[in-house]
Protein backbone atom coordinates (compact mmCIF):
# COMPACT_ATOMS: atom_id res chain seq x y z
CA UNK A 1 0.00 0.00 0.00
CA UNK A 2 2.54 2.29 1.10
CA UNK A 3 3.83 2.82 -3.26
CA UNK A 4 0.09 3.06 -4.21
CA UNK A 5 -0.54 6.60 -1.98
CA UNK A 6 1.80 8.38 -4.33
CA UNK A 7 0.24 6.93 -7.34
CA UNK A 8 -3.44 7.62 -6.34
CA UNK A 9 -2.61 10.90 -5.26
CA UNK A 10 -0.90 11.96 -8.23
CA UNK A 11 -3.97 11.49 -9.82
CA UNK A 12 -5.50 14.19 -7.90
CA UNK A 13 -8.08 11.46 -6.49
CA UNK A 14 -8.63 10.96 -2.98
CA UNK A 15 -10.64 8.11 -1.45
CA UNK A 16 -10.99 5.30 1.47
CA UNK A 17 -10.56 1.87 1.69
CA UNK A 18 -11.61 0.12 4.47
CA UNK A 19 -8.70 -0.48 6.19
CA UNK A 20 -7.60 -2.49 9.93
CA UNK A 21 -4.06 -1.34 11.57
CA UNK A 22 -2.55 -4.51 12.69
CA UNK A 23 0.52 -5.46 14.92
CA UNK A 24 3.32 -7.98 13.96
CA UNK A 25 1.49 -10.52 15.81
CA UNK A 26 -1.56 -9.97 13.74
CA UNK A 27 -3.78 -8.20 17.07
CA UNK A 28 -5.68 -4.92 16.42
CA UNK A 29 -4.06 -1.77 17.63
CA UNK A 30 -6.64 0.34 19.94
CA UNK A 31 -5.85 3.76 18.22
CA UNK A 32 -5.82 2.70 14.41
CA UNK A 33 -8.96 4.05 12.90
CA UNK A 34 -11.52 1.18 11.81
CA UNK A 35 -12.38 3.11 8.70
CA UNK A 36 -10.73 5.83 6.27
CA UNK A 37 -13.05 8.31 5.71
CA UNK A 38 -14.73 7.76 1.94
CA UNK A 39 -13.99 10.20 -0.40
CA UNK A 40 -13.44 10.46 -3.97
CA UNK A 41 -13.04 13.84 -5.81
CA UNK A 42 -13.42 14.36 -9.80
CA UNK A 43 -9.35 13.66 -11.13
CA UNK A 44 -7.14 15.75 -12.40
CA UNK A 45 -4.85 13.76 -14.19
CA UNK A 46 -5.76 11.68 -17.01
CA UNK A 47 -7.81 8.23 -15.93
CA UNK A 48 -5.91 5.93 -18.04
CA UNK A 49 -2.57 7.02 -16.62
CA UNK A 50 -3.86 6.30 -12.95
CA UNK A 51 -6.13 3.05 -13.73
CA UNK A 52 -2.31 1.18 -15.19
CA UNK A 53 -0.71 2.37 -12.33
CA UNK A 54 -3.21 0.64 -10.16
CA UNK A 55 -3.68 -2.44 -12.02
CA UNK A 56 0.85 -2.49 -11.82
CA UNK A 57 0.34 -2.97 -8.08
CA UNK A 58 -2.60 -4.71 -7.23
CA UNK A 59 -0.67 -7.27 -6.25
CA UNK A 60 1.43 -5.33 -3.64
CA UNK A 61 1.35 -6.35 -0.39
CA UNK A 62 -1.59 -8.62 -0.94
CA UNK A 63 -4.42 -5.82 -1.69
CA UNK A 64 -6.09 -7.77 -4.38
CA UNK A 65 -9.38 -8.13 -2.13
CA UNK A 66 -9.21 -4.29 -1.26
CA UNK A 67 -8.19 -2.77 -4.56
CA UNK A 68 -10.90 -4.51 -6.82
CA UNK A 69 -13.62 -1.51 -5.69
CA UNK A 70 -10.87 0.82 -6.64
CA UNK A 71 -10.13 -0.71 -9.78
CA UNK A 72 -13.73 -0.65 -10.84
CA UNK A 73 -14.41 2.69 -9.89
CA UNK A 74 -11.33 4.32 -11.87
CA UNK A 75 -12.90 2.34 -14.99
CA UNK A 76 -16.29 3.73 -14.54
CA UNK A 77 -14.41 7.32 -14.52
CA UNK A 78 -12.19 6.81 -17.42
CA UNK A 79 -15.07 5.65 -19.59
CA UNK A 80 -17.44 8.34 -18.38
CA UNK A 81 -14.65 11.03 -19.09
CA UNK A 82 -14.20 8.91 -22.57
CA UNK A 83 -18.48 9.65 -23.27
CA UNK A 84 -18.06 12.93 -22.33
CA UNK A 85 -15.08 14.06 -24.16
CA UNK A 86 -17.35 12.56 -27.06
CA UNK A 87 -20.55 14.08 -26.91
CA UNK A 88 -21.90 16.15 -29.32
CA UNK A 89 -22.01 19.54 -27.09
CA UNK A 90 -18.21 18.30 -26.42
CA UNK A 91 -17.37 18.06 -29.76
CA UNK A 92 -19.14 21.03 -30.79
CA UNK A 93 -17.06 23.21 -28.63
CA UNK A 94 -13.59 21.15 -29.62
CA UNK A 95 -14.27 22.51 -33.34
CA UNK A 96 -14.25 26.24 -31.47
CA UNK A 97 -17.37 27.17 -34.27
CA UNK A 98 -18.31 30.48 -32.90
CA UNK A 99 -21.28 32.26 -35.47
CA UNK A 100 -20.17 35.31 -36.73
CA UNK A 101 -16.02 35.18 -35.69
CA UNK A 102 -15.36 32.82 -38.49
CA UNK A 103 -15.65 33.26 -42.47
CA UNK A 104 -19.14 32.08 -43.51
CA UNK A 105 -17.07 29.67 -45.89
CA UNK A 106 -15.20 28.43 -42.39
CA UNK A 107 -18.11 28.35 -40.21
CA UNK A 108 -19.93 25.98 -42.51
CA UNK A 109 -17.06 23.65 -43.23
CA UNK A 110 -16.98 23.08 -39.58
CA UNK A 111 -20.53 22.69 -39.13
CA UNK A 112 -20.40 20.20 -41.79
CA UNK A 113 -17.52 18.18 -39.77
CA UNK A 114 -19.84 18.43 -36.63
CA UNK A 115 -23.09 17.20 -38.43
CA UNK A 116 -21.34 14.36 -40.00
CA UNK A 117 -19.91 13.34 -36.32
CA UNK A 118 -23.14 13.67 -34.80
CA UNK A 119 -24.73 10.94 -37.41
CA UNK A 120 -21.55 8.83 -36.17
CA UNK A 121 -22.41 9.32 -33.08
CA UNK A 122 -26.87 8.72 -33.25
CA UNK A 123 -26.09 5.51 -35.14
CA UNK A 124 -24.94 4.40 -31.36
CA UNK A 125 -26.71 6.39 -29.38
CA UNK A 126 -30.12 7.07 -31.15
CA UNK A 127 -31.85 8.27 -28.37
CA UNK A 128 -29.77 11.52 -29.30
CA UNK A 129 -32.60 13.13 -31.08
CA UNK A 130 -33.28 16.08 -33.17
CA UNK A 131 -34.91 17.97 -30.45
CA UNK A 132 -31.19 17.52 -28.51
CA UNK A 133 -29.26 18.33 -31.67
CA UNK A 134 -31.05 21.60 -31.54
CA UNK A 135 -30.97 22.25 -28.53
CA UNK A 136 -27.05 21.92 -28.21
CA UNK A 137 -26.73 24.23 -31.85
CA UNK A 138 -28.79 26.98 -29.24
CA UNK A 139 -25.63 26.93 -27.26
CA UNK A 140 -23.51 28.33 -29.99
CA UNK A 141 -25.97 30.82 -31.35
CA UNK A 142 -29.46 32.55 -30.47
CA UNK A 143 -32.45 31.11 -32.76
CA UNK A 144 -32.64 33.78 -35.49
CA UNK A 145 -29.25 32.91 -36.32
CA UNK A 146 -29.58 29.31 -36.32
CA UNK A 147 -32.41 29.71 -38.33
CA UNK A 148 -30.54 31.59 -40.87
CA UNK A 149 -27.82 29.06 -40.53
CA UNK A 150 -29.91 26.49 -41.47
CA UNK A 151 -32.13 28.08 -44.52
CA UNK A 152 -27.76 28.85 -46.00
CA UNK A 153 -27.27 24.69 -45.62
CA UNK A 154 -30.11 24.08 -47.39
CA UNK A 155 -28.80 24.30 -50.43
CA UNK A 156 -25.57 21.89 -49.72
CA UNK A 157 -25.99 18.60 -50.75
CA UNK A 158 -27.63 16.04 -49.40
CA UNK A 159 -28.72 18.34 -46.25
CA UNK A 160 -31.89 19.44 -47.25
CA UNK A 161 -33.72 16.87 -45.30
CA UNK A 162 -31.96 17.21 -42.61
CA UNK A 163 -32.12 20.97 -42.24
CA UNK A 164 -35.27 20.59 -42.80
CA UNK A 165 -36.14 18.11 -39.73
CA UNK A 166 -34.05 21.08 -37.49
CA UNK A 167 -35.88 23.74 -38.95
CA UNK A 168 -39.25 22.05 -37.86
CA UNK A 169 -37.83 21.68 -34.18
CA UNK A 170 -36.43 25.21 -33.95
CA UNK A 171 -40.20 26.51 -35.36
CA UNK A 172 -41.84 24.62 -32.83
CA UNK A 173 -39.26 26.01 -29.57
CA UNK A 174 -39.06 29.69 -31.28
CA UNK A 175 -41.89 31.07 -34.10
CA UNK A 176 -40.14 34.68 -34.57
CA UNK A 177 -36.85 32.76 -35.78
CA UNK A 178 -39.35 31.57 -38.74
CA UNK A 179 -41.45 34.18 -38.82
CA UNK A 180 -38.17 36.59 -39.55
CA UNK A 181 -37.36 34.08 -42.38
CA UNK A 182 -40.63 35.15 -44.53
CA UNK A 183 -39.98 38.06 -46.36
CA UNK A 184 -36.46 35.89 -47.15
CA UNK A 185 -38.26 32.91 -48.86
CA UNK A 186 -40.42 35.13 -51.02
CA UNK A 187 -37.43 37.23 -52.34
CA UNK A 188 -35.66 33.66 -53.05
CA UNK A 189 -39.10 32.17 -54.80
CA UNK A 190 -39.15 29.39 -52.39
CA UNK A 191 -41.43 27.57 -53.38
CA UNK A 192 -44.69 26.69 -50.66
CA UNK A 193 -43.85 22.84 -51.33
CA UNK A 194 -40.23 23.22 -49.33
CA UNK A 195 -41.79 26.41 -46.92
CA UNK A 196 -44.52 22.86 -45.95
CA UNK A 197 -41.76 21.38 -45.43
CA UNK A 198 -39.49 23.59 -43.02
CA UNK A 199 -42.58 24.08 -40.94
CA UNK A 200 -43.63 22.12 -37.69
CA UNK A 201 -46.93 20.66 -39.31
CA UNK A 202 -44.64 18.31 -42.06
CA UNK A 203 -43.36 16.31 -39.08
CA UNK A 204 -46.85 16.75 -35.78
CA UNK A 205 -45.38 13.19 -34.28
CA UNK A 206 -41.48 14.86 -33.59
CA UNK A 207 -43.04 17.85 -32.40
CA UNK A 208 -45.94 17.02 -29.76
CA UNK A 209 -47.70 13.65 -28.40
CA UNK A 210 -50.53 12.81 -30.36
CA UNK A 211 -52.28 12.11 -26.94
CA UNK A 212 -52.46 15.97 -26.45
CA UNK A 213 -55.42 16.73 -28.57
CA UNK A 214 -56.19 20.53 -28.16
CA UNK A 215 -51.98 21.71 -27.69
CA UNK A 216 -51.79 19.53 -31.08
CA UNK A 217 -54.80 21.53 -32.55
CA UNK A 218 -53.36 24.67 -31.99
CA UNK A 219 -49.60 24.01 -33.30
CA UNK A 220 -51.70 22.49 -36.16
CA UNK A 221 -54.00 25.24 -36.63
CA UNK A 222 -50.75 28.17 -35.96
CA UNK A 223 -48.71 26.53 -38.72
CA UNK A 224 -51.31 25.73 -41.35
CA UNK A 225 -52.04 28.97 -41.21
CA UNK A 226 -48.62 30.23 -41.89
CA UNK A 227 -47.72 28.17 -44.78
CA UNK A 228 -51.62 29.21 -46.19
CA UNK A 229 -50.73 32.48 -45.49
CA UNK A 230 -47.36 31.97 -47.36
CA UNK A 231 -49.15 30.60 -50.61
CA UNK A 232 -51.43 33.84 -50.41
CA UNK A 233 -48.26 35.80 -50.54
CA UNK A 234 -46.23 33.77 -53.18
CA UNK A 235 -49.00 34.23 -55.39
CA UNK A 236 -49.73 37.91 -54.52
CA UNK A 237 -46.67 37.92 -56.61
CA UNK A 238 -47.74 36.62 -59.73
CA UNK A 239 -46.04 33.18 -58.95
CA UNK A 240 -48.69 29.59 -59.65
CA UNK A 241 -49.34 27.64 -56.77
CA UNK A 242 -53.24 26.76 -56.21
CA UNK A 243 -55.36 24.84 -53.86
CA UNK A 244 -55.02 21.70 -55.54
CA UNK A 245 -51.38 22.08 -55.31
CA UNK A 246 -51.95 22.82 -51.69
CA UNK A 247 -53.85 19.38 -50.83
CA UNK A 248 -51.33 17.43 -52.73
CA UNK A 249 -49.04 18.63 -50.42
CA UNK A 250 -51.09 17.80 -47.37
CA UNK A 251 -51.79 14.51 -48.62
CA UNK A 252 -48.05 13.68 -49.78
CA UNK A 253 -46.72 14.70 -46.23
CA UNK A 254 -49.84 13.63 -43.72
CA UNK A 255 -51.64 11.30 -45.62
CA UNK A 256 -55.57 11.59 -46.17
CA UNK A 257 -56.89 10.94 -43.08
CA UNK A 258 -54.78 13.35 -40.97
CA UNK A 259 -55.11 15.95 -43.91
CA UNK A 260 -59.02 16.03 -42.91
CA UNK A 261 -57.82 16.89 -39.57
CA UNK A 262 -55.77 19.72 -40.30
CA UNK A 263 -57.81 21.17 -42.34
CA UNK A 264 -61.20 20.93 -40.00
CA UNK A 265 -58.65 22.21 -37.16
CA UNK A 266 -58.06 25.55 -39.80
CA UNK A 267 -62.62 25.52 -40.01
CA UNK A 268 -62.33 25.62 -36.36
CA UNK A 269 -61.43 29.28 -35.97
CA UNK A 270 -63.04 32.12 -37.26
CA UNK A 271 -61.50 33.63 -40.11
CA UNK A 272 -60.14 30.82 -41.60
CA UNK A 273 -63.37 29.18 -42.03
CA UNK A 274 -64.14 30.19 -45.87
CA UNK A 275 -60.26 29.16 -46.85
CA UNK A 276 -60.74 25.89 -44.66
CA UNK A 277 -64.28 25.36 -46.83
CA UNK A 278 -62.54 25.99 -50.21
CA UNK A 279 -59.86 23.06 -49.50
CA UNK A 280 -62.36 21.00 -48.40
CA UNK A 281 -64.06 21.12 -51.26
CA UNK A 282 -60.40 20.56 -53.39
CA UNK A 283 -59.91 17.98 -50.82
CA UNK A 284 -62.97 16.05 -51.73
CA UNK A 285 -62.61 16.31 -55.69
CA UNK A 286 -59.13 15.25 -55.83
CA UNK A 287 -58.84 12.73 -52.99
CA UNK A 288 -62.99 11.27 -53.63
CA UNK A 289 -62.03 8.70 -50.72
CA UNK A 290 -62.00 11.40 -48.51
CA UNK A 291 -65.07 12.55 -48.43
CA UNK A 292 -66.14 10.62 -46.04
CA UNK A 293 -63.79 11.12 -43.64
CA UNK A 294 -65.17 14.38 -42.91
CA UNK A 295 -68.48 13.15 -42.06
CA UNK A 296 -67.77 12.58 -38.46
CA UNK A 297 -66.53 16.11 -38.56
CA UNK A 298 -69.32 17.71 -40.56
CA UNK A 299 -71.76 16.00 -38.18
CA UNK A 300 -70.16 17.17 -34.94
CA UNK A 301 -70.74 21.13 -36.15
CA UNK A 302 -74.19 20.16 -37.58
CA UNK A 303 -73.32 21.20 -41.00
CA UNK A 304 -76.41 21.13 -43.49
CA UNK A 305 -76.41 18.79 -46.29
CA UNK A 306 -76.86 21.69 -48.49
CA UNK A 307 -73.71 23.63 -47.18
CA UNK A 308 -71.67 20.01 -47.61
CA UNK A 309 -73.02 19.80 -50.62
CA UNK A 310 -71.44 22.51 -52.93
CA UNK A 311 -68.22 21.15 -50.97
CA UNK A 312 -68.45 18.23 -52.53
CA UNK A 313 -67.53 16.54 -56.24
CA UNK A 314 -70.99 16.52 -56.94
CA UNK A 315 -71.87 19.71 -55.94
CA UNK A 316 -68.82 21.38 -57.44
CA UNK A 317 -68.87 19.50 -60.86
CA UNK A 318 -72.56 20.14 -60.65
CA UNK A 319 -73.09 16.32 -61.62
CA UNK A 320 -77.23 16.53 -61.11
CA UNK A 321 -77.41 19.54 -63.81
CA UNK A 322 -74.41 18.62 -66.55
CA UNK A 323 -75.36 14.72 -66.66
CA UNK A 324 -78.45 14.26 -69.06
CA UNK A 325 -80.36 11.40 -68.13
CA UNK A 326 -81.25 10.27 -71.67
CA UNK A 327 -77.82 9.37 -71.96
CA UNK A 328 -77.43 6.39 -69.96
CA UNK A 329 -73.65 6.23 -69.35
CA UNK A 330 -74.50 9.46 -67.33
CA UNK A 331 -76.30 7.36 -64.72
CA UNK A 332 -73.13 5.85 -63.15
CA UNK A 333 -71.83 9.54 -62.79
CA UNK A 334 -74.45 10.41 -61.12
CA UNK A 335 -75.20 7.38 -58.71
CA UNK A 336 -71.16 7.67 -57.74
CA UNK A 337 -71.61 11.42 -56.98
CA UNK A 338 -74.76 11.17 -55.69
CA UNK A 339 -73.65 8.11 -52.93
CA UNK A 340 -71.71 10.18 -50.45
CA UNK A 341 -74.24 13.17 -50.60
CA UNK A 342 -77.15 11.07 -50.11
CA UNK A 343 -75.48 9.08 -47.46
CA UNK A 344 -74.76 12.12 -45.32
CA UNK A 345 -77.57 13.65 -45.49
CA UNK A 346 -78.84 10.03 -43.99
CA UNK A 347 -77.05 10.18 -41.17
CA UNK A 348 -77.35 13.96 -40.97
CA UNK A 349 -81.38 13.37 -40.45
CA UNK A 350 -80.37 10.23 -38.36
CA UNK A 351 -78.66 12.74 -35.78
CA UNK A 352 -81.93 14.40 -35.46
CA UNK A 353 -83.96 11.79 -34.76
CA UNK A 354 -85.44 11.22 -38.47
CA UNK A 355 -84.35 8.05 -40.27
CA UNK A 356 -85.73 9.05 -43.67
CA UNK A 357 -87.63 12.09 -44.81
CA UNK A 358 -91.12 11.70 -44.82
CA UNK A 359 -94.47 13.43 -45.61
CA UNK A 360 -95.56 13.82 -41.87
CA UNK A 361 -91.76 14.49 -40.50
CA UNK A 362 -90.94 18.33 -38.60
CA UNK A 363 -89.47 20.10 -41.70
CA UNK A 364 -86.86 21.88 -38.73
CA UNK A 365 -85.48 18.66 -37.55
CA UNK A 366 -84.19 17.19 -40.78
CA UNK A 367 -82.73 18.01 -44.34
CA UNK A 368 -85.54 17.63 -47.12
CA UNK A 369 -82.64 15.88 -49.47
CA UNK A 370 -85.38 13.96 -51.69
CA UNK A 371 -86.84 16.97 -52.79
CA UNK A 372 -83.51 18.90 -53.39
CA UNK A 373 -82.76 15.96 -56.17
CA UNK A 374 -86.00 16.16 -57.45
CA UNK A 375 -86.12 19.76 -58.13
CA UNK A 376 -82.40 19.40 -59.88
CA UNK A 377 -83.23 16.44 -61.94
CA UNK A 378 -86.60 18.20 -62.88
CA UNK A 379 -84.72 21.19 -64.38
CA UNK A 380 -82.75 19.53 -67.41
CA UNK A 381 -84.64 16.31 -68.00
CA UNK A 382 -87.47 15.63 -69.78
CA UNK A 383 -90.19 13.50 -67.96
CA UNK A 384 -89.77 10.07 -69.00
CA UNK A 385 -85.74 9.77 -68.52
CA UNK A 386 -86.34 11.55 -65.40
CA UNK A 387 -89.24 8.27 -64.31
CA UNK A 388 -86.61 5.61 -65.88
CA UNK A 389 -83.39 7.07 -64.14
CA UNK A 390 -85.44 7.00 -60.76
CA UNK A 391 -86.75 3.65 -60.79
CA UNK A 392 -83.32 2.87 -61.62
CA UNK A 393 -82.44 3.69 -58.19
CA UNK A 394 -83.76 -0.24 -57.11
CA UNK A 395 -80.77 -1.68 -58.64
CA UNK A 396 -78.22 0.54 -56.82
CA UNK A 397 -77.97 -0.91 -53.59
CA UNK A 398 -77.32 2.85 -51.74
CA UNK A 399 -79.95 4.30 -53.24
CA UNK A 400 -82.62 1.99 -53.76
CA UNK A 401 -84.45 3.27 -50.76
CA UNK A 402 -84.62 6.54 -52.39
CA UNK A 403 -86.79 5.39 -55.74
CA UNK A 404 -90.15 5.07 -53.71
CA UNK A 405 -89.93 8.55 -52.16
CA UNK A 406 -88.84 10.04 -55.03
CA UNK A 407 -91.49 9.02 -57.03
CA UNK A 408 -94.37 9.28 -54.51
CA UNK A 409 -93.19 12.92 -54.28
CA UNK A 410 -93.22 12.95 -57.86
CA UNK A 411 -96.83 11.56 -57.78
CA UNK A 412 -97.67 14.49 -55.68
CA UNK A 413 -97.27 17.41 -58.53
CA UNK A 414 -100.57 19.02 -59.29
CA UNK A 415 -100.51 18.57 -63.08
CA UNK A 416 -99.01 15.30 -62.68
CA UNK A 417 -97.49 14.18 -66.46
CA UNK A 418 -95.37 11.32 -63.85
CA UNK A 419 -98.09 9.31 -63.16
CA UNK A 420 -98.53 7.19 -66.05
CA UNK A 421 -95.30 6.73 -66.97
CA UNK A 422 -94.71 5.57 -63.41
CA UNK A 423 -97.14 3.46 -63.66
CA UNK A 424 -96.12 1.78 -66.54
CA UNK A 425 -92.42 1.66 -65.06
CA UNK A 426 -93.66 -0.91 -62.79
CA UNK A 427 -95.55 -2.73 -65.29
CA UNK A 428 -92.95 -3.08 -67.31
CA UNK A 429 -91.10 -4.54 -64.13
CA UNK A 430 -93.92 -6.23 -62.77
CA UNK A 431 -93.38 -4.22 -59.54
CA UNK A 432 -95.27 -6.46 -56.73
CA UNK A 433 -97.60 -4.47 -55.11
CA UNK A 434 -96.32 -4.07 -52.09
CA UNK A 435 -93.47 -2.01 -53.37
CA UNK A 436 -95.56 -0.37 -55.56
CA UNK A 437 -97.68 0.81 -52.72
CA UNK A 438 -94.81 1.85 -50.83
CA UNK A 439 -94.19 4.40 -53.75
CA UNK A 440 -97.84 5.70 -53.71
CA UNK A 441 -98.55 9.00 -51.47
CA UNK A 442 -101.44 7.53 -49.80
CA UNK A 443 -98.61 4.80 -48.31
CA UNK A 444 -97.48 7.73 -46.29
CA UNK A 445 -100.28 9.58 -44.76
CA UNK A 446 -101.06 8.02 -41.48
CA UNK A 447 -104.87 9.52 -41.81
CA UNK A 448 -105.70 7.08 -44.96
CA UNK A 449 -108.46 6.03 -42.95
CA UNK A 450 -110.38 9.17 -42.07
CA UNK A 451 -109.66 9.98 -46.05
CA UNK A 452 -111.32 7.27 -47.54
CA UNK A 453 -114.09 7.92 -45.50
CA UNK A 454 -114.35 11.19 -46.29
CA UNK A 455 -114.56 10.08 -50.05
CA UNK A 456 -111.46 12.94 -50.84
CA UNK A 457 -111.48 12.26 -54.94
CA UNK A 458 -107.77 12.51 -55.22
CA UNK A 459 -106.96 9.85 -52.83
CA UNK A 460 -109.89 7.46 -53.54
CA UNK A 461 -108.26 7.64 -57.05
CA UNK A 462 -105.24 6.65 -55.95
CA UNK A 463 -106.46 3.69 -53.88
CA UNK A 464 -108.45 2.53 -57.57
CA UNK A 465 -104.91 2.90 -59.17
CA UNK A 466 -103.12 0.19 -57.09
CA UNK A 467 -106.57 -1.85 -57.61
CA UNK A 468 -106.39 -1.44 -61.16
CA UNK A 469 -102.17 -1.96 -61.54
CA UNK A 470 -102.87 -5.54 -59.33
CA UNK A 471 -105.50 -6.42 -62.29
CA UNK A 472 -104.09 -4.97 -65.56
CA UNK A 473 -100.41 -6.68 -64.77
CA UNK A 474 -102.50 -9.75 -63.98
CA UNK A 475 -100.91 -10.32 -60.59
CA UNK A 476 -103.83 -11.45 -59.05
CA UNK A 477 -103.36 -14.96 -59.29
CA UNK A 478 -100.28 -14.67 -56.67
CA UNK A 479 -101.67 -11.39 -55.16
CA UNK A 480 -104.63 -11.98 -54.07
CA UNK A 481 -107.80 -9.64 -52.98
CA UNK A 482 -106.93 -10.94 -49.39
CA UNK A 483 -103.58 -9.35 -49.78
CA UNK A 484 -105.03 -6.47 -51.52
CA UNK A 485 -107.27 -5.65 -47.93
CA UNK A 486 -104.13 -6.71 -46.13
CA UNK A 487 -101.78 -4.20 -47.62
CA UNK A 488 -105.06 -1.19 -47.09
CA UNK A 489 -105.29 -1.77 -43.48
CA UNK A 490 -101.23 -1.97 -42.99
CA UNK A 491 -101.70 1.73 -44.48
CA UNK A 492 -104.11 2.44 -41.09
CA UNK A 493 -106.95 2.63 -42.87
CA UNK A 494 -110.16 1.01 -41.14
CA UNK A 495 -112.30 -1.84 -41.95
CA UNK A 496 -115.31 0.70 -41.81
CA UNK A 497 -113.35 2.56 -44.49
CA UNK A 498 -112.74 0.67 -46.84
CA UNK A 499 -115.87 -1.05 -46.66
CA UNK A 500 -117.08 2.79 -47.38
CA UNK A 501 -114.69 2.97 -50.11
CA UNK A 502 -115.56 -0.06 -52.13
CA UNK A 503 -119.15 0.72 -52.29
CA UNK A 504 -117.91 3.98 -53.33
CA UNK A 505 -116.13 2.04 -56.40
CA UNK A 506 -119.38 -0.11 -57.07
CA UNK A 507 -120.97 2.96 -57.19
CA UNK A 508 -118.63 4.67 -59.67
CA UNK A 509 -118.88 2.15 -62.29
CA UNK A 510 -116.85 -1.15 -61.13
CA UNK A 511 -119.67 -3.32 -59.55
CA UNK A 512 -118.07 -6.52 -60.20
CA UNK A 513 -114.86 -5.24 -58.60
CA UNK A 514 -116.56 -4.05 -55.70
CA UNK A 515 -118.40 -7.04 -54.89
CA UNK A 516 -114.92 -8.74 -55.03
CA UNK A 517 -113.22 -6.71 -52.48
CA UNK A 518 -116.22 -6.06 -49.97
CA UNK A 519 -116.04 -10.23 -50.23
CA UNK A 520 -112.56 -10.15 -49.26
CA UNK A 521 -113.03 -7.65 -46.80
CA UNK A 522 -116.23 -9.43 -44.86
CA UNK A 523 -113.95 -12.59 -45.08
CA UNK A 524 -111.07 -10.72 -43.23
CA UNK A 525 -113.66 -9.54 -40.62
CA UNK A 526 -114.23 -13.28 -40.11
CA UNK A 527 -110.92 -14.29 -39.96
CA UNK A 528 -110.16 -11.51 -37.45
CA UNK A 529 -112.97 -11.70 -35.31
CA UNK A 530 -112.63 -11.60 -31.88
CA UNK A 531 -112.89 -14.58 -29.92
CA UNK A 532 -116.41 -15.50 -27.96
Amino acid sequence: MRLLWPLLTATGISLSIAARSTTASGGETDDAPRYLPAVVSPPKMNASIALELVKAHSDEERGESLLTPLLELLSKVKNGIRATEHTPLAMLKRLKIKAGENSEHAFDQRLKQWFQKVDTHRAKYPEYTVQKEVEDLLTLMDARELAKVLYRFRKVHNMQSRVNGLQQVLAAKNDRAVYDLIPVWLDDRVPPDEVFDMLPVAAMERIIDRKKEWERRVVVHKWLRTYIGYVAKYVGRGLSYDDAAVVTKLVEKRGEEESVDFLFTLWGYNGDKDRANSLQSTLGVKYPSTVELMFDEWLEFDRYPSDVYDMMPIGINQVLTKNPLKERKSWHVIDSALTPWVTYGVRFNKKHGVHAPDLSVDQTKFYDFVSFILRELKSCNEPQDLVDYVEHFRSVKELAFLAPKLQRRMLLAEHNEYEPLIFNAWAKSKLDPRIVYDSMPVASISTLGMIVAQGLEHECERIEQLLRYVDDVRVRESFSDKLVIELLLSGRATVDALRHYFKALGERGRKERSGLLLEALHNHEQNHAPSP
